[in-house]
């Protein structure tokens, strides 16, 4: 491997500048999301990027169902990809697998388990199917316990197949989805609170 070239690293070093003096300009995802795509974001301080927090409200080819949903048709374990994802599918007892997309070879026994529910919503009087993997319901289940009073303390990790039906069929959320019927993103549900005008 050869050293990069000094114009590959070049940097501008600045010192950091107390908080007082260092104000953000923009402060949130969405108003760097709504400029321009070119534009270069200064960040001053700390800065954290989580996934649940993503919002596929508005992107093309998607829509939007509430749930909780009308019923699991499956939950389903496999073994994936270390590099790619990709669901592998072991040939008898052979130990040593390789990946149909990335051609990576790898040992059966060490490739990652992950996990894939179908489920189905009702949408204007019609069922439709989805596929949800195994991000968004750790997503789902992070919203659960924060609805169930006490919450529960037991990792995602930990659950076994009927506690995972049991939080999908009661946890309340609006679900994003895709073309492919994949759900891309889970939002909690906005609560509907009445205002009642106060007169004096």
């Amino acid at each position: 491997m050869e050293d990069p070239l000094d114009s590959e690293v070049s940097f501008d070093i600045k010192e950091i500048e107390s908080e007082d003096k260092c104000k953000p300009e923009i402060t949130t995802v969405s108003e760097v999301m709504e400029g321009d795509t070119n534009a270069v974001v200064n960040v001053c301080g700390r800065i954290t990027f989580r996934g649940e927090d993503g919002d596929a409200e508005g992107l093309p080819n998607t829509e939007k169902v509430e749930c909780p949903v009308e019923g699991v048709s499956s939950l389903q374990h496999f073994s994936s990809c270390k590099k790619c994802q990709t669901k592998l599918i072991r040939n008898g007892e052979k130990q040593l697998v390789k990946c149909t997309e990335c051609g990576l070879a790898q040992l059966f026994h060490k490739c990652q388990q992950r996990l894939i529910a179908n489920v189905m919503f009702l949408k204007a009087e019609n069922t439709i199917s989805l596929l949800q993997f195994e991000d968004k319901l750790k997503q789902l289940y992070h919203i659960y316990t924060s609805q169930v009073p006490g919450g529960s303390t037991e990792s995602f990790e930990l659950l076994d197949d009927i506690s995972i039906r049991e939080f999908m069929l009661t946890v309340e959320v609006t679900v994003c989805y895709n073309t492919k019927k994949n759900v891309v993103s889970v939002h909690k549900k906005l609560t509907n609170k009445i205002l009642v005008p106060l007169y004096r």
